[in-house]
């Protein structure tokens, strides 16, 4: 079997499915196939077969969510700064008895 590169991996999966030798492996009928394509074409993935390609899953949550980096980027940041603060504040607390103690 020759690939086409122009041919997505989920959509040759759809093909797959279509034209599969066992019944039990094709879409169940034509609505099912049809929801496929357009979750296929919206860059969701497949419900009816399964899409193997990692590359593509994740370039279709890419185009999705495009500024997904930048939400977990700023939720890391200030989930760090919450963090040092509260550090900051137990340490400061826990020095507190030891000052007056030196003094």
């Amino acid at each position: 079997m020759r690939l086409n590169g122009q041919v997505s991996p989920g959509l040759a999966e759809i093909i797959a499915a279509c034209l599969a030798d066992d019944p039990k492996e094709r879409y169940r009928d034509m609505s099912a196939l049809a929801a496929d394509l357009r979750r296929h074409l919206a860059d969701l993935p497949l419900v009816g077969v399964r899409n193997r390609s990692l590359t593509e899953r994740w370039r279709k949550w890419r185009r999705r969510s495009p500024h997904g980096f930048a939400r977990i980027g700023m939720l890391l940041t200030v989930f760090t700064a919450v963090v040092a603060v509260v550090f900051g504040a137990a340490n400061l607390v826990l020095q507190k008895p030891n000052r007056f103690e030196t003094a």
